[in-house]
């Protein structure tokens, strides 16, 4: 969706030009038909995974795009449209599309039909530039905007087992003088949640600026206001319902924003060309028809940066609260079992409840230094009885997984411990990897053994 407002800027282009006095000029004496020579440029900042928070004094790679185009709003077929582009500064060496082209690059058709545009670039189209047509390069941007992005309600992102809402704020603020008027558009698409529409709040406006849209159709969020006023922060907030089928997982919804700022127009002259030099390219399109034309010069760039969706992805869960799981799921089962099985299922829960003594841990990831042999142990008298199970289906796989995770914590511990005694333990683990049940168990309290003894 960042592109929606280059397409928007393109299609407002035109309406402007069609909706000129001029539009009616024709084959008539003393009159010219009419084109518009237009370059919008964009760049696309890429934020850091995980980032909450977009900064305008920060240097960001970004794309950058280039999308010129030549429209008519003449009432009559033109010939021979053509755009070319001399060159580019030294400092474009990454296209989006490699190679880097051969200069000058020409392209050319043998009609601009009446109304309708012709677009550059469109070899050099990507799935950066749904537009379908243009071309970028890889470079680097500072936004001119500070943009954010918080959790409102509740105090954590982590939404529990059968879904949560939660309730955002994001604040937009244009700092660049360069931006002052600028259309400036939030968006967002939360993918796996759903934007609650009753629950959107949006800023007020305060400083002559209109709403251009504000849409919560389909679960998303778009909002647009027009001309944006530096220095003012725009804060909407909003609920986003976030399913969730698994185990606790942490989500938090994207949010794009982008400012537009007023796109600049000129009169190009009469004759069967005009250019457009852009000092950030380094270069100038040259825009040509076999026949006269009175051009109109439109210009325009954005600058846009995406706050990336987190998740959702699973919660690290610590291995006794992984065992204190398992249990309850344990006896969860004796009801609906058979008396030979639920006689099993209290016996897994009774080796577990003791695996799960305080006194054998230091904290929800450590067993003590003697209780950790205890907790192996215990664990695998319950994974043998759940083994022998047949008419449900306990939890062996969280079992086992808690004692690896012990294995797994206990080596990167001892990260800065003997070497080959991490070896060793990094053996057991894989050996334990590539068993099941008790055997898997064993080998990975000799994995847990040997990362304890790597500490010492």
């Amino acid at each position: 969706m960042r592109h929606k407002a280059l397409a928007l800027a393109a299609v407002a282009a035109a309406a402007l030009l069609v909706a000129s006095p001029k539009a009616q000029s024709g084959p008539f004496p003393g009159t010219d038909p009419e084109a518009a020579a237009v370059s919008l440029r964009g760049a696309f900042a890429t934020v850091p995974a995980g980032a909450d928070a977009i900064s305008t004094v920060t240097t960001y790679p970004a794309i950058r795009n280039w999308s010129p185009q030549m429209l008519s709003s003449a009432t009559i077929d033109l010939p021979s449209p053509e755009i070319s582009l001399d060159e580019v500064g030294p400092q474009w060496t990454q296209p989006l599309q490699p190679p880097l082209p051969a200069f000058p690059i020409v392209e050319s058709a043998a009609t601009l039909y009446a109304g309708a545009n012709f677009p550059f670039g469109q070899q050099y189209a990507t799935i950066d530039k749904p537009l379908g047509f243009g071309f970028g390069f890889h470079g680097d941007t500072q936004t001119g905007f500070d943009a954010s992005r918080t959790l409102v309600v509740p105090t954590t992102d982590v939404v529990p087992p059968g879904g949560g809402t939660q309730t955002w704020s994001l604040t937009f603020t244009l700092r660049d003088p360069a931006l002052a008027g600028a259309q400036i558009i939030l968006q967002v698409d939360p993918g796996t949640g759903s934007v609650v529409p009753a629950s959107v709040t949006t800023p007020p406006l305060l400083g002559g600026e209109r709403l251009v849209f504000l849409d919560t159709t389909g679960g998303h969020l778009w909002w647009s206001v027009f001309p944006a006023v530096v220095g003012t922060s725009y804060v909407l907030t909003f609920q986003v319902q976030v399913p969730n089928g698994t185990g606790p997982v942490r989500y938090r919804p994207p949010a794009y924003f982008e400012a537009l700022p007023p796109e600049q127009s000129g009169d190009g002259g009469v004759g069967t060309s005009t250019a457009i030099a852009d000092a950030v390219l380094g270069g100038t399109f040259t825009y040509s028809l076999g026949t006269p034309v009175h051009w109109t010069i439109d210009t325009g760039w954005s600058v846009g940066a995406q706050l990336g969706q987190l998740g959702p992805v699973p919660v690290p869960v610590a291995p006794r609260d992984a065992l204190t799981d398992a249990r309850a799921q344990v006896l969860a089962l004796v009801a609906s079992s058979s008396p030979a099985d639920a006689l099993l299922l209290r016996t897994a829960a009774a080796a577990l409840g003791l695996a799960l003594s305080q006194a054998l841990w230091v904290d929800s990831a450590h067993p003590t230094a003697m209780g950790g042999f205890a907790v192996f142990e215990l664990t695998k008298v319950a994974v043998a009885a759940l083994q022998r199970v047949r008419g449900v289906d306990p939890p062996i796989g969280a079992i086992v997984a808690a004692d690896r995770a012990l294995a797994t914590t206990a080596i990167a511990d001892a990260a800065a411990g003997n070497a080959q005694l991490l070896a060793q333990a990094r053996a057991q683990l894989a050996l334990g990897d590539a068993a099941t049940g008790p055997p898997a168990v064993e080998r990975y309290l000799a994995a847990w053994t040997l990362a304890r003894r790597a500490l010492r």
